[in-house]
């Protein structure tokens, strides 16, 4: 799949052009793929990547070893534990510990080096819909179907629960941005309600964001732009420094699940029911879009599934996206810059 685009990053100033290649699968999941976290810890390539899925696993992946044509890696470690559905996954700053949440009302938090579980969560009474790390990895958030914040320390031990100003629905996502300079935090909900926070909940913005239920959230790299999408199809950019109105809107043509952002350039990946698609904020139009389903296994027959992008991760040093998707596969594209 190639997709070709003239624009303007960030980071140069020359027009650039990004050619999207599909690079293989990763097999390993037999469930909707829920999350996908990317890192390095040792230069450019990544040498970290995890997926959560709704198979109750998590699974490290060797992405040096191919032991098929079409597989980009293979699964290194299996990580077990949790009894229901992953919902979420974030790395700490440093890359070598792993906090996840699920549908079996915890969090648990991963060595990522010695693929071992540290710490079990213990204290939500619902289900847990989001998990992250403070940018400084010494508190962890987390939300769900309470509709409330919790703060934990890395201890696993619960320090403070939001009391007032909670989301009205169930907390779909939670993000810190890593920027010093913005430092916040930021929850989306299934009430359409995106809501920035610092400290110890001190309510900076309550914004009626989207019509409906609100799927994906994220953070740009600087802390200046959010991103959120959901059911109405639609996704908004907006900018910290001013939140009187979406910086930017994107209709896409299906609910969105997912977002990110590119840490080289001013782009943000969606995955949605339909298509992946990947947005130059600085401008209106499509970098480029993708279709998923144009990337089946071998065994796909006519009865096969239209799989829905349902997790997405930009590599580390950007040159790669990954795609989970419904049929427990993730689909690796080469992001070819020119």
């Amino acid at each position: 799949i190639n997709a070709e685009y003239m624009g303007e990053s960030s980071t140069m100033e020359q027009k650039t052009e990004a050619t999207f290649e599909f690079a293989g699968f990763l097999v390993g999941h037999n469930d909707l793929v829920t999350s996908i976290v990317s890192g390095s810890t040792t230069g450019d390539e990544d040498t970290i990547l995890v997926s959560g899925s709704r198979d109750k696993t998590l699974i490290i992946w060797d992405l040096t070893t191919r032991l098929q044509e079409n597989h980009f890696g293979e699964p290194f470690k299996a990580l077990t534990g949790h009894s229901h559905f992953i919902s979420d996954l974030t790395l700490s700053s440093d890359k070598n510990y792993l906090i996840s949440s699920s549908w079996d009302k915890t969090l648990r938090l991963w060595d990522v080096r010695y693929a071992r579980c540290l710490e079990r969560f213990v204290g939500h009474g619902k289900e847990v819909h989001s998990v992250t790390f403070s940018s400084d990895n010494r508190q962890i958030f987390s939300g769900g179907s309470e509709k409330n914040l919790f703060i934990w320390n890395t201890l696993g031990q619960c320090k403070v629960k939001s009391e007032h100003n909670n989301h009205l629905g169930w907390v779909s996502k939670v993000r810190y941005s890593q920027s010093r300079k913005n430092d916040y935090y930021a929850s989306v909900g299934r009430d359409g309600r995106l809501k920035i926070w610092s400290g110890i909940f001190k309510l900076y913005a309550s914004i009626k964001a989207h019509d409906n239920y609100i799927n994906a959230l994220a953070i740009s790299t600087n802390g200046q732009y959010m991103a959120t999408g959901g059911k109405d199809q639609n996704i908004k950019i907006w900018d910290y420094n001013d939140l009187s109105k979406p910086y930017q809107e994107y209709k896409t043509d299906s609910e969105v699940h997912a977002l990110d952002f590119n840490t080289h350039f001013m782009w943000v990946a969606a995955a949605t029911d339909n298509k992946i698609k990947v947005y130059d904020i600085m401008k209106k139009e499509d970098v480029c879009v993708l279709s998923q389903d144009a990337e089946l296994p071998e065994e796909a027959d006519e009865h096969y599934p239209k799989p829905k992008c349902t997790s997405i991760k930009w590599s580390a040093n950007s040159k790669k996206l990954y795609v989970g998707c419904s049929d427990g596969l993730i689909r690796v594209y080469d992001v070819i810059i020119s």
